[in-house]
């Protein structure tokens, strides 16, 4: 910061912004406190979640606390309200919506969706493409085909869906020796 170039604003100016910007951290202090707190009281609930061993697991960093329990949160106790992985990946977004007109026939984004749950969804599949390889693989190989970055997340969390609805309905957490198509990619050489 010392090599940077000295500012203009004349001595009035820069005494006014440097007030201005003490104001600022002043008034954020105690909101960071308060995330702090907030981030905490959300572990606590996570940890005591049954849940909560199915969904942390997904994630690279242990403290990671907000993304599993809106997860959690967002997919609910009745496993019964997803009959299969296509219908969990419909209500969060994840899979097109056929729209068909005479001879016309095209797949577009889903906008009617659990706006959260995508969020979460994306949250997990975008965070997961940068240390997980075939996390990684399904999203280069997305936009190998052309498609754009949040359309190749979507793709990846989809692919995330049908993993996490299998693990959510049988209550085991995610197990990399157990996800065949990981295995399929670390025998290629992946």
């Amino acid at each position: 910061m010392r090599r940077a170039p000295e500012g203009r604003a004349g001595e009035l100016e820069a005494e006014a912004r440097r007030a201005a910007v003490l104001g600022l951290v002043a008034a954020l202090e105690p909101i960071v406190a308060q995330l702090r707190e907030l981030t905490s009281q959300i572990g606590g609930a996570l940890r005591a979640h049954p849940d909560a061993r199915i969904f942390a697991p997904l994630f690279r960093d242990r403290k990671t606390v907000v993304c599993p329990a809106q997860l959690i949160a967002e997919l609910g106790d009745s496993r019964e309200r997803y009959p299969n992985d296509a219908a969990l990946a419909a209500d969060a977004g994840m899979s097109p919506v056929a729209v068909e007109s005479g001879k016309r026939r095209v797949a577009t984004f889903r906008r009617a969706c659990d706006k959260r749950l995508r969020d979460s969804v994306a949250t997990l599949a975008d965070s997961t493409r940068h240390w997980h390889p075939w996390a990684r693989e399904v999203y280069w190989r997305a936009r190998a085909r052309g498609q754009d970055h949040p359309h190749a997340i979507r793709t990846l969390g989809r692919a995330w869906l049908r993993v996490l609805w299998r693990c959510w309905q049988d209550g085991v957490a995610y197990d990399p020796a157990l996800h065949r198509n990981l295995q399929r990619l670390q025998l290629a050489g992946g």
